[in-house]
Parts: structure tokens; C-alpha cells; sequence
């Protein structure tokens, strides 16, 4: 019988399965440091003002474009990405918009790229509410409609949307009982200005120390320009488990891990060794490439 706690064991678990080519540790780990988020943001962000403790996991990605008005067609046939973790500050109005990475090969240009253009696009005082509103709008093509009730009511906690409570509660509802003929008589009571405005996203990445390192080494490479625009808040692994206090079971060992997760592989490490591949951190001439990509896009909003 060990005599490590069950939380300590299943850490422990993670960490040896985490050495399996196809096997995804950030997914397994995200509600456990989800609980430890806001304080892993105010530790390295520097907040002055608390974040809702309510974080959304899996939170949706907009298309590329959000136009003024959808048409059925157009909203059936939206496929939203997910992004690990959004969370918000509802004094400063920032939405956080989190991505977890354990090993640095994972971190690809595509996702650092839509990170980025999501900042400037929150530049635009009504982006965030088209955002938000269209989640709601895509409920109503659903085949569950219900699956968009949590994000709804976190959305609703957060005060991103201002109108008042019943026409939230008869979406709400509505979605709950699958009905989406009401769902969408409710949501067309939502107007532009029940939707917040002015809300600012800060994208963040949080990521092995080799993986941060390099980006930060290419964004030296970056014009005065482009570092003006660049958003992205890098936060490493070590770092997030600085944020730990260790004063309870949980954080005390998954700061030991995240700090363990941090660190390079050494040699005598299987995932070091010339059979797994997965876990390189890329090469200085890809991480240069993809911080170059990232320049300021300079066309407006539909």
C-alpha cells in the first residue's frame, strides 16, 4: 500500500504516461490547473484587480470574420477551434484567452498566429459582443443546444452580457429543453448593446521554459513595429508554479510537477533518447519564421 495520496499517485501516473508518443498530458491536467489559474495570471501578469474565479474551459475561437448578421447557412456551417482556458477581469474588462502546452514541439505557428490576430482584433470596441453574441447564435443550429448552457451562464456570471437576466434565463432554458424555435425568439431579444463593449483580449501561453525561451529569443528579431503589436503573454511552466503557495495537497504537487515539466529532458530521460522525437523543442529557424508571420494585420472588421 503506497503511502502517497491519491492526488499524489495520480500525479504521478500523468507523469510517467506523459512519455507516450500519442498520449496528451495537457488534457488530462487542464481542470487542475484551471482551479490554480487565476493566481498562475495575477503571480505573472501583475494584476491589480481580481480575475472571476469562474474560468471556461475549451472556449470557443470566432471565424476568422464576424460579420454584422449571419445567415442560417452561414452559422450551420461554423467550426469553431477551442482554446484551452478564457478567463476575465471584470474591473479592467480583459478577457484572458489561456493556452496550456507541457512539451514545446506542440506549440505551432497557426495557433500563436490566431492568439495574436484576436488581440488586434478586440481593438475594435464591438468584437468581443459580436463574438459573444454569434456562441449564442450557433446554439440555435445545434444538434444539442443545451451543450452551450455552461458557457452561457458563465458568460452571464462574467457580465458580458448586460441585458436584463430573463432574456438570458429564456435562452437559457430554451437551450436546456433542446427547443430552438424559443431558443431563438429569446436570443433575438438580445440586442447590439446588451452585449459589452470595449473589452480588450490578452492572449497567454503557458509553455516548458526551452519553448518560452525561444520565442522570446526570435522576438528580438521583431521590428520596432511588430513588437509594438505583439500581444502574447508568455508565462513558463517554473514560473506558474512559483504562483503556487504549496499550501494545500493540490498545489503543493503540482508545483512539483509543473517544475519537473519545466525543465529540459536530460540525457538518461526516455523521452531524451533517440527513439521518441516528440518532445524537440523546435529549431530557431521555425520560431524565427513563425515570429516574423506575426506582423500587424491591417484590415478592419466586417
Amino acid at each position: 500500500m503506497s503511502d502517497k495520496s491519491g492526488l499524489e499517485q495520480l500525479l504521478d501516473q500523468l507523469d510517467h504516461w506523459r512519455n507516450f508518443a500519442a498520449y496528451k498530458l495537457e488534457q488530462r491536467i487542464d481542470p487542475l490547473i484551471g482551479m490554480c489559474l487565476p493566481d498562475i495570471l495575477k503571480a505573472n501578469l501583475n494584476l491589480k484587480k481580481p480575475i472571476c474565479p469562474n474560468i471556461i474551459p475549451e472556449f470557443p475561437f470566432p471565424p476568422e470574420r464576424l460579420l454584422p448578421e449571419y445567415d442560417k447557412e452561414e452559422i450551420g456551417s461554423l467550426r469553431c477551434d477551442r482554446i484551452d482556458y478564457a478567463a476575465f477581469c471584470p474591473d479592467q474588462k480583459i478577457l484572458y484567452l489561456v493556452e496550456l502546452k507541457t512539451d514545446s514541439t506542440s506549440v505551432s505557428e497557426k495557433q500563436l498566429d490566431k492568439l495574436q490576430q484576436l488581440a488586434e482584433n478586440s481593438k475594435c470596441p464591438e468584437y468581443v459582443g459580436k463574438w459573444i453574441k454569434l456562441i449564442a447564435e450557433v446554439a440555435v443550429t445545434s444538434d444539442k443546444p443545451r451543450k452551450y448552457i455552461p458557457i452561457l451562464n458563465e458568460i452571464l456570471k462574467w457580465r458580458l452580457i448586460t441585458c436584463i437576466e430573463g432574456v438570458v434565463s429564456a435562452a437559457i432554458e430554451s437551450a436546456a429543453n433542446n427547443n430552438r424555435s424559443s431558443l431563438n425568439t429569446a436570443l433575438r431579444n438580445l440586442k447590439p448593446d446588451n452585449f459589452c463593449d470595449g473589452v480588450t483580449i490578452v492572449p497567454v501561453l503557458i509553455a516548458p521554459k526551452l519553448c518560452i525561451e525561444n520565442i522570446e529569443s526570435a522576438e528580438k528579431h521583431l521590428t520596432d513595429e511588430e513588437k509594438r503589436h505583439y500581444k502574447i503573454k508568455l508565462i513558463t511552466l517554473g514560473e506558474a508554479a512559483d504562483a503556487l503557495s504549496g499550501d494545500d495537497d493540490l498545489q503543493k504537487h503540482l508545483k512539483d510537477k509543473l517544475i519537473k515539466w519545466n525543465a529540459p529532458a536530460t540525457s538518461s530521460s526516455p523521452e531524451s533518447s533517440g527513439a521518441l522525437k516528440v518532445f524537440e523543442v523546435p529549431s530557431d529557424e521555425y520560431l524565427q519564421s513563425l515570429m516574423t508571420s506575426l506582423k500587424p494585420d491591417k484590415s478592419s472588421l466586417g
